[in-house]
């Protein structure tokens, strides 16, 4: 279909000649895609040029009110990662929002599909991303008519255990220092009193198959019961030799010092400690403090016979004393570095704190035995207590290990409420017909961040 149009002038105006070849021109040959105005039409063409107009078919516009529109794509997503070992419980979340009729998930994940609350549960056993098939139709927003059951997919993520991922390398049994890498010991005490002590390596140094560096030491003797309990220096290259060498003289010493003329004074002492309670202070400092002098003598003869530096075998350091009384119950201790000695009653609601921890401006930084510690009367003496207690249910001597994920602050240390969890943790423990084991057993529970080694000895 085509018109021929001769562009003239104004009203009363002649046509003027042609200027272009004779014939008609093809105007959409000329303009294509071109748009103009009449006006620019005869500027460009002339006047009186003929031109001819193709006129295109006019299609008429199609309605969409009718057609179906095309579903989003639907994309399926957990509200919430699963953890291994953890009990579990969520919801699949899609967007569009659908109807999810059914989710096939995997054998043996410990987890399931509900249809009718639509809820994803239970324990899962196996870590990694796992792929849920999800049946589902969409909504009766988007088809009017029919809804096609769909598949879609989605991917259930469920964490590791924590514990899981620490590895348990057994420490070089070839070197000549070597100790095991656990530790513990029933023994009975005066009276009917039990003494108990364990020390575990911690997952830090098991991860990579190196040395405890914690150790304890424990007696009964001659009615005295002697406990003591060691931290290496995680940094010395030798502290564990350094806590063996600091416990097992210590302890030695004081078995000789409590049989000697100090013993005599330190047993007489709570006769007269209601009108005196510094009455003990005098002889627990000659025992206590020689105990730990001898220690750290130890521990300066092995690095010279080693051609080692005495740093290489730092330590902490915790003694404890204790003898009943007529008068009560006896106990002198001598503390340096971190860790805790007390003394529990919940009965009664006992705590007493014996001494103070040293601890520094950063985490982890603390005291530890040396030679001008133990060369410093006053020094010695400031970390000595003798008190004169009712029963009590324990005497306890810690490292960090324990104290720090039980405790976590000085102030939850002197809280008789922390020592009452913990209490309820260790009575079974002690119940236990051996109680040594189950008190290694206690010593590798789970603490998030906390991973050293772990030494605890109890009086009970």
């Amino acid at each position: 279909m085509q018109e021929t149009l001769i562009i003239v002038p104004p009203s009363g105006d002649q046509p003027a000649p042609l200027t272009q070849s004779s014939g008609p021109l093809d105007i959409g040959t000329v303009l294509k895609d071109a748009v103009m105005t009449t006006h620019e039409i005869a500027e460009t063409f002339g006047i009186g040029a003929e031109l001819i107009i193709k006129s295109r078919p006019r299609v008429a516009p199609v309605s969409t009110a009718d057609q179906p529109t095309t579903p989003r794509k639907v994309v399926f997503s957990t509200e919430r990662n699963a953890s291994v070992g953890k009990e579990y419980h969520t919801f699949i979340r899609a967007t569009p929002e659908v109807d999810i009729i059914a989710v096939v998930v995997p054998d043996g994940i410990g987890v399931s599909f509900d249809p009718e609350t639509k809820e994803l549960s239970g324990t899962p056993t196996t870590p990694g991303e796992h792929l849920l098939k999800i049946q589902y139709r969409h909504s009766a927003s988007w088809h009017a008519s029919e809804r096609p059951s769909l598949e879609g997919c989605c991917i259930l993520v469920a964490n590791p255990d924590p514990q899981s991922l620490w590895l348990n390398r057994a420490s070089a049994q070839d070197d000549p220092d070597w100790k095991p890498d656990e530790a513990s010991i029933l023994l009975k005490a005066t009276g009917t009193l039990q003494m108990v002590a364990a020390s575990k390596r911690g997952r830090s140094h098991a991860h990579v198959g190196s040395f405890r560096d914690d150790d304890f030491a424990v007696a009964s003797f001659e009615g005295w019961n002697i406990l003591a309990v060691a931290d290496g220096a995680g940094s010395a290259k030798y502290s564990r030799i350094g806590s063996r060498l600091a416990v097992s003289t210590a302890v030695a010493t004081m078995k000789e010092k409590v049989i000697g003329d100090q013993g005599d004074e330190l047993s007489d002492a709570p006769a007269t400690m209601s009108q005196n309670p510094v009455a003990g202070n005098i002889p627990a400092y000659h025992i206590l403090g020689a105990a730990a002098f001898s220690a750290m003598k130890a521990i300066e003869l092995e690095a010279a016979a080693k051609g080692n530096a005495i740093k290489d075998y730092s330590t902490t350091l915790i003694l404890a004393l204790h003898k009943s009384t007529s008068f009560g119950e006896l106990i002198a201790t001598f503390w340096v570095g971190d860790g805790a000695v007390a003394v529990y009653s919940r009965e009664t609601r006992l705590l007493k704190i014996l001494g103070e921890g040293d601890s520094g401006d950063y985490a982890g930084q603390t005291r530890f035995l040396d030679t001008a510690l133990v060369s410093d009367s006053r020094e010695i003496s400031k970390r000595i207590r003798v008190e004169l207690l009712p029963r009590f249910d324990t005497l306890a001597l810690m490292t960090d290990g324990v104290t720090d994920p039980k405790f976590e602050t000085d102030h939850n240390l002197a809280s008789i409420h922390f020592w009452d969890q913990l209490w309820d943790e260790l009575t079974p423990v002690l119940k236990d017909d051996q109680p040594e084991q189950c008190l290694l057993s206690w010593l590798d529970f789970w603490s998030p961040g906390n991973h050293d080694d772990r030494t605890i000895a109890l009086l009970w």
